[in-house]
């Protein structure tokens, strides 16, 4: 393994050693599974309207909803948790040791975005907008349609929020500012989350989500370095409700 050597000066900085083997493979076949998502062109099995007698009575309290308020309200506050993210990591170590730090944080990301999106694609799963005609006629007949369970904007969001708590607490193991760091980052992906259950995804879709994570979490720790005391906190990374 050929490793990118932190500075002798401050060995406890930066919070994670990145290994040129390891981590820009990592990096190149998370962006491709990512831009499979993108580049996707085929509209939903049902479009431009689904029945919604062929969905159960928990799935049916959200089909219809349309809201692209909330959905710029989410994008908002998924930017803000990555720049947040960022800026605590700049002012708390410096740009280059924050720089470093970010490539790992950037791959919790784009891994946990990288399976969340096979599952996109592999279920075909329609939005609840899908089940009404709230939504503008070009909506319903995009591509985007199709991509409801599971939801990258929550997968991001937490997995921003969990591994900047754990590089956060690697450089001040007994200080409680990276508790706090978790509970603001937790909350703000919380409040991303919501919004897309209602607006993009069926409301049956959760529960799956929340066990499904459950299994993948282990995996996807290992991108953060952690030891074996850790795996209860990384399961948080992917934590996240299937939204958009």
């Amino acid at each position: 393994m050929t490793p990118i050597v932190p500075s002798p000066q401050e060995p406890t900085r930066p919070a994670f050693q990145l290994y040129a083997e390891s981590d820009l493979p990592i990096l190149g076949v998370g962006i491709v599974f990512v831009s499979a998502r993108l580049t996707r062109v085929q509209k939903a099995f049902c479009a431009p309207l689904c029945d919604p007698s062929t969905i159960n009575s928990l799935d049916r309290t959200t089909a219809g909803y349309w809201s692209p308020d909330w959905g710029t309200a989410t994008d908002v506050g998924l930017y803000a948790i990555v720049a947040g993210s960022l800026s605590v990591l700049v002012v708390d170590e410096g740009f280059l040791n924050a720089l470093n730090d970010a490539v790992v944080i950037a791959e919790s990301g784009i891994a946990a975005v990288a399976v969340s999106s096979l599952l996109t694609l592999a279920t075909d799963r329609p939005r609840p907008f899908l089940f009404g005609e709230k939504a503008p006629l070009a909506e319903r007949n995009g591509p985007d349609a199709a991509l409801s369970y599971s939801s990258s904007h929550a997968t991001v969001s937490f997995a921003v929020a969990t591994s900047t708590f754990w590089a956060l607490k690697r450089l001040h193991p007994r200080s409680p500012g990276p508790f706090v760091a978790l509970g603001i980052g937790g909350a703000m992906a919380a409040f991303d989350g919501h919004p897309r259950c209602r607006d993009a995804r069926l409301a049956g879709e959760n529960r799956a989500g929340g066990r499904r994570q459950r299994t993948r979490a282990p995996g996807v720790g290992k991108l953060l370095r952690a030891n074996s005391s850790q795996p209860l906190y990384i399961s948080m990374l992917t934590v996240k409700r299937y939204c958009r």
